[in-house]
């Protein structure tokens, strides 16, 4: 199986278990990694509605 793993933050040692943990394994793994992959926060707004 091959998996891959996205983040943009710093080191990340969940991340790197678990891709050590599957190679071992037998899977393939790999990373893309960058800084502004999230960079738009635009994602993280919830518009509520309040009714009353």
């Amino acid at each position: 199986m091959k998996v891959a793993f996205v983040y943009s933050g710093a080191e990340n040692l969940g991340i790197e278990y678990l891709s050590s943990s599957l190679k071992e394994a037998g899977h393939d793994t790999g990373l893309a990694f960058d800084t502004a992959l999230f960079a738009d926060k635009r994602y993280l707004i919830i518009k509520q509605y309040y009714y009353g």
